[in-house]
């Protein structure tokens, strides 16, 4: 199997406290899903006509089965998984690992309530460049091109 993946290591939690990314008056999962779909109009329309909006789904975790499968390391995670199949690739973007590293890197701490605006604004970074790493694998880009690109900040579409 692929052994390509997005990967974070998750901060440590305060043992029973809550992100705040998990409360009830947190992100909901909607607000998310209208991230992602406003991600995808980024999406250049030489790109865009080849993949289909509806092919981008949101899941709440991986599974720890597809985290085996994907050989991501212990205390490791996946943003987001492009998975080639006889009907077509998809893009599987996972909220809970993208909402947790948007609050770890906004400098969020546990127990507090909503998101705050930078938080939000990494998120929509963070789930944008899922977007675009995902739709280069689907065009066969290799990680180590897409990685390079990342690294060197021209990790958009032209």
């Amino acid at each position: 199997m692929s052994d390509d993946f997005d990967d974070i290591q998750m901060p440590a939690m305060n043992p029973g406290g809550k992100s705040a990314v998990l409360q009830e008056d947190g992100l909901s999962a909607k607000e998310f899903e209208k991230i992602v779909a406003d991600a995808f109009l980024l999406v250049p329309e030489k790109f865009s006509s080849k993949v289909s909006a509806s092919a981008i789904t949101v899941e709440d975790t991986p599974s720890d089965a597809l985290l085996r499968e994907q050989n991501v390391p212990e205390n490791y995670t996946l943003f987001g998984l492009y998975k080639d199949t006889e009907a077509g690739g998809g893009v599987v973007i996972f909220r809970n690992p993208v909402l947790h590293a948007a609050a770890h890197e906004a400098g969020v701490e546990v127990e507090w309530g909503a998101p705050t605006e930078p938080m939000k604004r990494r998120l929509r970074t963070i789930v944008r460049d899922i977007i675009w790493h995902e739709i280069a694998r689907h065009f066969d880009m290799e990680e180590f091109e897409i990685d390079a690109r990342e690294e060197t900040g021209t990790s958009e579409f032209k």
